[in-house]
């Protein structure tokens, strides 16, 4: 007889465990408790099964750390981060790396109980695909509903700008923003920011369509800047940068780069057609590189950037053609780009699909 699946509770707040445990075990899970991930990855038995919830902050390793730590070993457990200090940057990059929920505190005994029982089900697969399948098509549709201005703010909020900001960034007033997000949270049936994460992240790649479509109604600035500022957030890169290149002349028309304070004054860098990053766009490919010595000037940048030791570019396109590249440099806490971080670039460039000139 299979081993039942167990809830493990990791938090250093010795009244939040106690509480936690109580509730699961009151709703018939069994439980385990530490007051931090180093403890428990000094117990657990990669074999067991079950899920983890598991604080954001707590001391050694926090609970994005030990998901990572998880993913690593490839152990079957889903997480669940609970946080009271929660924002849309660490809930994107929790959703990333494979977190069932990410909850904040306070949260009802419903919305945990909830929580639990979804990552206890992609634990075990209790979801079959056609339930799966019919979510995914559901959220499609809702995502569909959008118009490109709420898709433009929705885009704003996967960054983690706040209201002022996006206002800014959008040009438009603060209350405009405000209102935009209620409708988008309506459409979507999210009744929380989170909810609107999870549901954003999950469809970002097909039906929100965070790529470069110059026929809609954004502008392509704005949509240039969104797409480089929301793939560095997700993927977790020192910074990134991306040109379009003229249709006729390998010459920048446009250029946005994120995570830069200040913006390099030598920026945008010049076009040159045996650089790195051009020929990234030229010959239609991806490409990772590591152990590069720091001189941007080596990849194609100027002298003004930053020093670069590894680097993600992807062709940047619309539907139609290539129109440049995409790139992100020196991913935080790794010594390289991963095949998933390629793909979330990808999403962010062309959709996931090559353009038809690249077929």
């Amino acid at each position: 007889m299979p081993e039942p699946p167990t809830i493990f509770i990791l938090d250093d707040d010795d009244g939040v465990r106690d509480w936690l445990q109580d509730l699961f075990e009151s709703a018939g899970y069994a439980t385990e408790s530490f007051p931090s991930a180093v403890d428990f990855l000094k117990t657990y038995d990669d074999r067991r099964h079950g899920c983890v919830i598991a604080d954001v902050r707590m001391p050694g390793m926090t609970g994005l750390e030990l998901q990572e730590r998880l993913r690593e070993r490839d152990v079957p457990l889903s997480v669940v981060i609970m946080t009271g200090h929660g924002d849309i940057a660490m809930a994107t990059r929790a959703l990333r790396a494979g977190a069932v929920d990410f909850i904040e505190k306070p949260f009802t005994n419903n919305e945990i109980l909830d929580a639990v029982q979804r990552a206890v089900e992609a634990g075990s697969g209790g979801r079959s695909d056609r339930a799966g399948g019919a979510d995914a098509a559901l959220s499609q549709r809702r995502m569909g509903s959008l118009s490109a201005l709420e898709k433009e703010v929705l885009r704003e909020i996967m960054t983690g700008r706040s209201t002022t900001a996006a206002a800014a960034f959008l040009d438009m007033p603060a209350k405009t923003v405000e209102l935009h997000r209620a409708r988008i949270m309506e459409k979507l049936g999210a009744e929380s920011m989170t909810e609107l994460i999870r549901l954003a992240w999950a469809d970002s790649v097909s039906a929100l369509a965070l790529r470069f479509q110059f026929d809609d109604e954004g502008a392509p600035e704005a949509v240039l800047r969104g797409a480089v500022e929301s793939a560095r957030a997700i993927i977790g890169a020192r910074f990134s940068a991306a040109a379009v290149l003229e249709s006729d002349r390998p010459e920048i028309q446009w250029f946005a780069t994120a995570g830069l304070d200040p913006i390099p004054a030598a920026a945008p860098p010049p076009a040159d057609t045996d650089s790195l990053l051009v020929r990234v766009a030229a010959d239609r490919r991806p490409k990772r590189v590591t152990g590069l010595p720091g001189d941007p000037r080596l990849v194609g940048l100027t002298a003004g950037f930053p020093s670069v030791h590894t680097l993600l570019a992807v062709p940047l396109a619309t539907r139609q053609r290539v129109l440049g590249w995409l790139a992100l440099f020196d991913k935080i806490g790794a010594d390289g780009f991963s095949d998933d971080d390629e793909q979330i670039a990808l999403a962010r460039a062309w959709g996931g699909r090559p353009p038809s000139a690249a077929r």
